[in-house]
């Protein structure tokens, strides 16, 4: 950022560019009255507001002086206090959108300050601790299936994308390409956007919901992925998956969706990406994009090569896992499973996608399912697999534990769903692609009666570094970006996984990794946010919290568990009945409802000697003069243009040096300073 010292008569006396750490020293001769200006701000960034140690940015000092600090500001990493912030994210519901569930609420609003803290030891907690009073925001039968969320801050609205899950019907638009409009405060939703009017459904017509097996292959490949806003809240990105391009939706000033502009990704990643070496992905049809993350104006883009192609045509089914079967047998090259993360350049006609994130995906995780049994790392494995696009356990239910049913079926299939950041820091959410192409008692294709099924995502960190981003410790191997609390791998403890109580049982890690995908990092909390199943976290398995959803919030600063929220108390698990996908990644992507930062009107009434229109250091201000903020109206007459049109707002005096301020962050009121204002941007 340029800083630059004028002279009375607007000559320049010294200018500089601030270093990494924002300091900046100009070379102004002593007792010379300077006019200070910041110029060359990023777009993501504002002022500050004005205080004692923070001056603005056209400010007055005569040399020598020291700590001239003028602070700047991201608006989106502004937050209010967390007992006035609420979280909302989407629920699933069973089935059609006008049929048995069509009331059932999809999605949902909670205080940020919900949930219980309590760690869970035998029977002596009442479970209800967990649970809070939800505002439902949307049915089913408003809705549909929604993943992809942003919270419109200017315009006061959620938007939700349509989302191709296997059980669960798209909204009345029926079209996978829409993105609904909600109101965060009251029920009422409506089309903001459907991007193509003729893209089909790909669930088709006539579904009998428990089956559904059209649209196995179109999960992760069709319909919305996730939704961002830029910084400025004026435009809305979302990834077509159908098309895997990045769509760019300004939003109008009344909130309306304007013309959205396509930027296709996809011939650079294939330059980039695709090849026969070993840390290449084999074709362009592995690339599947979905998460994006905005971090201080840059938008991030989330990438995971499949190694669908490696998968034979002929691989599947394989026999389903059981205490006899190891899963490790499951078809395909494990070693091409990569996640990618790369930065846009901005740019819409020639775009620029700069690779920072690239690591493999055969990193150790946690037992699917521990299930008493000691060997789960052989017979229920977590580890990523490469895409499949059929069902893929064959008919053979005598082998299973429970007889023809699939116990705790598992095939956890990655996708980059978010991308958050923590103070520069990346919170990356892996999604399990399985959970939404199977559900908890529904049918398999052979006609058969499936037990339950679970999502395997998981959550990771990335360390900022001067040079970029570094993976935690589990896959980077460096030490730095670790929080060393111990974990359970594979049957066996260890420390280098950064949340390494994103499990169901402290015990035994019954199920090793619990999450949906999704989550959010509030700004200016210690914690991260990530939506997952069985969220009570015990000592011990107790039945009244199986097969429910819910909330885990994990210290940044040293990984563990601080709180669980439930969302859904599944009491069978069973799909068809409750209508919920208990462990099936039953939620979608969370949001934080967070204010517009307060709003500062000034700053300065001076005596213009010249009569240029531009402040000269030696020109002085004005004390005592009232300055008044109107609101423009028309006024108690009905008539546009009388003298009564303006209401006053608030009126303020200035000080000794001319300076004003109306504010409508909370603070002390001067008579120069007037805070606490009812202001609105626009």
């Amino acid at each position: 950022i340029t800083v630059t010292a004028y002279g009375d008569a607007g000559d320049v006396i010294s200018s500089t560019v601030t270093d990494a750490a924002g300091e900046y020293v100009l070379d102004v001769p002593n007792g010379t009255a300077v006019r200070l200006e910041l110029d060359t701000l990023p777009n993501y960034l504002q002022p500050g507001p004005a205080g004692a140690d923070s001056l603005t940015t056209v400010t007055f000092v005569t040399s020598p002086a020291e700590n001239v600090n003028i602070g700047l500001a991201n608006p989106a990493q502004y937050a209010q206090s967390s007992a006035e912030t609420r979280v909302a994210l989407p629920r699933f519901a069973y089935g059609a959108h006008d049929g048995p569930n069509a009331e059932l609420a999809t999605f949902l609003a909670y205080q940020e300050d919900d949930g219980s803290h309590a760690f869970l030891q035998g029977d002596d907690i009442d479970t209800t601790v967990y649970d809070a009073s939800a505002t439902v925001l949307a049915q089913q039968r408003e809705t549909g299936a929604v993943w992809g969320t942003a919270y419109d801050r200017l315009h006061n609205q959620l938007l939700a994308a349509a989302f191709v899950k296997r059980h669960t019907d798209l909204g009345p638009t029926q079209n996978p390409t829409t993105i609904y409009r909600l109101d965060p405060d009251a029920q009422a939703v409506q089309e903001w956007l459907t991007l193509d009017p003729a893209r089909a459904n790909p669930h088709g017509t006539n579904v009998d919901w428990v089956e559904d097996f059209a649209v196995y292959a179109a999960v992760g490949v069709e319909g919305w992925g996730d939704l961002d806003l830029s910084d400025d809240f004026r435009t809305l990105y979302g990834i077509d998956l159908g098309t895997r391009t990045l769509v760019q939706i300004p939003i109008a000033e009344d909130g309306s969706a304007g013309l959205p502009t396509i930027i296709d990704p996809m011939p650079q990643l294939e330059a980039e990406l695709v090849g026969s070496a070993a840390e290449q992905c084999p074709t362009l049809s592995d690339l599947r994009p979905f998460g994006l993350g905005m971090n201080d104006g840059v938008l991030f883009l989330g990438v995971v090569c499949s190694a669908a192609s490696t998968v034979p045509a002929d691989a599947l089914p394989i026999q389903a896992p059981t205490k006899n079967v190891n899963r490790a047998s499951s078809p395909g090259d494990v070693s091409k499973l990569r996640a990618y993360v790369f930065a846009w350049d901005g740019n819409v006609a020639t775009p620029l996608f700069t690779k920072v994130l690239d690591f493999p995906l055969r990193y150790p995780r946690g037992c699917a399912s521990y299930n008493q049994q000691a060997d789960c790392g052989v017979n229920y494995p977590g580890e990523w697999l490469p895409w499949v696009n059929s069902f893929p356990y064959s008919s053979d239910g005598t082998s299973s534990p429970i007889g023809a049913k699939r116990f705790e079926s598992f095939y956890p299939q990655p996708l980059v769903s978010n991308i958050e950041f923590y103070n520069g820091s990346m919170v990356l959410y892996l999604m399990d692609r399985f959970g939404h192409q199977v559900g908890p008692f529904t049918q398999s294709p052979y006609g058969e009666e499936l037990d339950h099924v679970a999502a395997h995502s998981d959550i990771l960190f990335a360390c900022q570094r001067a040079e970029g981003w570094v993976m935690e410790s589990a896959i980077s191997g460096d030490e730095a970006c670790r929080t060393g609390i111990r974990a359970y791998i594979r049957g066996e403890e260890r420390a280098n996984e950064y949340f390494a109580e994103d499990t169901y049982r402290a015990r035994f890690a019954l199920h090793g990794d619990v999450g949906f995908g999704a989550g959010v990092a509030i700004p200016g909390r210690e914690t991260v946010i990530h939506a997952v199943f069985d969220p009570i976290y015990a000592v011990d398995g107790r039945g009244d919290t199986l097969f429910d959803g819910g909330l885990h919030w994990y210290s940044v600063a040293d990984g563990h568990w601080r709180k669980s929220l439930r969302i859904y108390n599944n009491i069978t698990g069973i799909l068809p009945e409750e209508g919920i996908f208990s462990k099936a990644n039953g939620l979608g992507d969370l949001v934080a409802l967070t204010d517009i930062p307060p709003i500062e009107i000034g700053n300065r009434v001076w005596l213009d000697g010249n009569r240029d229109g531009i402040q000269s250091p030696l020109e002085p201000g004005i004390a005592n003069v009232t300055v008044e903020l109107l609101c423009p109206a028309v006024g108690p007459d009905g008539i546009a243009g009388n003298a009564d049109d303006a209401t006053v707002i608030a009126a303020a005096q200035t000080n000794e040096e001319g300076m004003y301020y109306f504010s409508s962050a909370t603070g002390a009121t001067t008579e120069h300073a007037r805070y606490g204002l009812t202001l609105v941007s626009g």
